[in-house]
Formats: structure tokens, C-alpha cells, sequence
């Protein structure tokens, strides 16, 4: 007798032109399928990026309301209603009230589960009720991965009863997903990827870490600035901004709704300095070189999990110029991570292998 069709929503920043949250949904939903045993997929969006012949599906026609896109709260209650299972798939989506509760009202319309979180980070909590509201969605769900240890600590402490283990980020499983390889090519010039101001207190330090980062490209032979996020356009802003003060040969990688794209992109340059994360997390997965600038909690969190030496590390609101560009010149010699990606991807399954299929 064949099975009854399930369904899952898929929860996480989806839909916002985003490369590192898109990779995230493509490998939420072949999960969904592969572990959940889902065959019937909706994402918590009104857009969707490359899916890959994946059948996710957007859960939202969006409307505008006094000049804004809002998401139906009709539309997303009867979807939600008739959704199995809710996997919770990536990034920094348990940190405020407001969030944390809408997550329980979702848990209360779906059906038994299981609800997972997969791949994501747990604060840093934005209000004072939201460890609690965390607290209560955590205790709901049969399995919550988290991708390193503050986020560890914090979900262990706020749900004491829940089962909540260290894991790893999504994207690796995102070639796994897709079937795809990055295939070696020759690598030429250094690849940037910066995001405009990365934190609102951040508007200031913005031109001096562009000053910074044109000095210390100031030898490179080309330079390949590569966006990851196209949302008001803030990654090709300051790229531009950037290319004003570069006197040398530059390409301009554009968002593309496909993350494999922005993932070769990074695979074919010789060394990245990478403000986005999941930029770095792209280049890892490429052995390629890497100089992070750290601009908030998650990019440090990151560092630790995959063993980056120090001296591949800059604090993106101080940047030393001329560290920088010593640093840019010994790229192709910079010690490798410590961490092996095929590492990363076996503890990457491990969001999903608990469920045994």
C-alpha cells in the first residue's frame, strides 16, 4: 500500500537574496525529502532562489500594505495547517520574542512532527523575553543542531530538556544536494566579498574599512569582487564603492538566485578576503585561502569550528592597512584551516542522521 503524502515547511531567511541563505534552502529541502521523508514542500518565503529541480514550492504570494511586502497571515496559517513536519533549516534565526513565539504558533497548527532546527545558531538574544521563548520552541522539537558552541550553551541552558547537539553549517551538504561538483580550475586574482553596513552602529566605519581593504589590494594583479546578497543592493554598493579606489584589472561577480554559481566563483580565485560569511564558508569548502574581517559573533563562531589560524582573522571595524595587505601577499602559503572539509560535511549530516533513514 503506498505511503500518504507528507508535507514540511521550511523555516529559516529565505526569499532575501541572499547566497549563504539560499544554499540553506536547497539543502533544507532535499533533507526534508531524504530524512524527513517529505514529499510535499513549502518554503516560508514569497521568492525563491535555484532550487535545483527540488520540489519546494514558495508559501507566500507577497502584498504590498502601506508601501511594504507583507507576508499573508491567512496564507501562512492554512499552509502551515497542512504541513507534517517543520524543519527549521540554517542561520541566525533564534535570537528575539517576536520570532521565537510566531515558531510556536507554527508548531501549534502543524501537525506531529517531527520539528527540527538544523544547522543553526541560538542568539546572541535580542530582548529580554527571548531565552525564555526560545526555551519554550526548543522543548518542542525531536532534534536541534546547532553550528557551534556559544549557540550550544545557550540552547542547553535555555531548554535543559531538549535535545540540542553540536553539529555544523548547512552549506556543506549543498554539492551533496545538488549532485554537483566544484570543478578545479585555474585559479587567478583575489576575490572580496564585503556586505554594507554589516551592523547598523556600523554606517561609520564603513569608508575606512573600504580605504583599508583598497590599500591592502594594492599589489594584486585582479581582483574578482563577488556578491552574495543582492537586498538593497548593500553587497554591490560597497563593491563599487570599493572599485572607485582600486587601481587594478577587476571583475564584478553580480547575485546570481544560484549559490553553485557564487560557490565556483570563490573556487576559481587564488585567495578571498570575505566579510560575508558564507563567503568563507564557500572558500573553505574550495581550499580556498582565506582572510576573514569578523564583524559579529557568528563569524568568530565559525573560525573556532573549522581550526582558522589567527593570523587569517581581522576585526572588521578596526582594520590594520598594512597587516592587510602582508596578510593579502602570503595567501597562496597561509596555513590551512585545521579542520578537513570532508569532515565538515560527515558533521554537517549529522542535523539529520539522527533520524536513522
Amino acid at each position: 500500500m503506498r505511503r500518504p503524502l507528507r508535507s514540511a515547511i521550511l523555516h529559516g531567511y529565505y526569499g532575501r537574496k541572499n547566497a549563504g541563505d539560499d544554499a540553506f534552502l536547497v539543502v533544507s529541502a532535499w533533507a526534508a525529502r531524504k530524512w524527513l521523508g517529505c514529499d510535499r514542500l513549502w518554503a516560508h518565503a514569497d521568492s525563491l532562489p535555484q532550487t535545483y529541480g527540488l520540489p519546494v514550492r514558495r508559501m507566500f504570494l507577497s502584498w504590498q500594505m502601506r508601501g511594504a511586502t507583507r507576508l499573508n497571515p491567512l496564507l501562512e496559517a492554512w499552509r502551515t495547517r497542512s504541513a507534517d513536519s517543520i524543519l527549521f533549516g540554517g542561520g541566525s534565526i533564534f535570537h528575539s520574542t517576536e520570532l521565537c513565539e510566531s515558531y510556536g504558533r507554527a508548531i501549534d497548527r502543524a501537525g506531529k512532527g517531527p520539528h527540527v532546527a538544523a544547522g543553526v545558531s541560538i542568539g546572541p538574544f535580542r530582548d529580554a523575553g527571548a531565552e525564555a521563548a526560545c526555551g519554550r520552541v526548543l522543548e518542542r522539537l525531536a532534534f536541534v543542531g546547532v553550528r557551534d558552541r556559544r549557540s550550544l550553551e545557550r540552547g542547553r541552558k535555555a531548554a535543559p530538556n531538549a535535545r540540542v547537539e553540536l553539529t555544523f553549517d548547512l552549506a556543506p551538504l549543498l554539492f551533496e544536494a545538488t549532485g554537483a561538483r566544484i570543478e578545479s580550475a585555474e585559479r587567478r586574482g583575489i576575490g572580496v566579498a564585503l556586505c554594507g553596513f554589516a551592523r547598523p552602529e556600523d554606517r561609520a566605519g564603513e569608508p575606512a574599512r573600504i580605504e583599508a581593504v583598497a590599500r591592502a589590494l594594492g599589489g594584486a594583479d585582479e581582483v574578482v569582487l563577488i556578491d552574495l546578497n543582492a537586498e538593497r543592493d548593500t553587497d554591490a554598493r560597497v563593491h563599487e564603492a570599493l572599485r572607485a579606489k582600486l587601481r587594478v584589472p577587476v571583475r564584478h561577480v553580480r547575485y546570481a538566485e544560484d549559490p553553485l554559481a557564487v560557490a565556483r566563483a570563490i573556487a576559481s580565485v587564488r585567495g578571498l578576503i570575505a566579510m560575508r560569511l558564507h563567503a568563507a564558508v564557500f572558500a573553505f569548502l574550495s581550499r580556498t585561502p582565506t582572510l576573514l574581517l569578523g564583524y559579529h559573533e557568528k563569524c568568530a563562531a565559525w573560525a573556532e569550528m573549522i581550526g582558522l589560524d589567527r593570523s587569517m582573522i581581522f576585526d572588521a571595524s578596526a582594520i590594520d592597512a598594512e597587516a592587510l595587505a602582508r596578510a593579502v601577499g602570503r595567501l597562496p602559503e597561509s596555513p590551512a584551516p585545521s579542520l578537513d572539509p570532508a569532515e565538515a560535511i560527515a558533521r554537517a549530516r549529522g542535523n539529520f542522521s539522527w533520524n536513522g533513514k
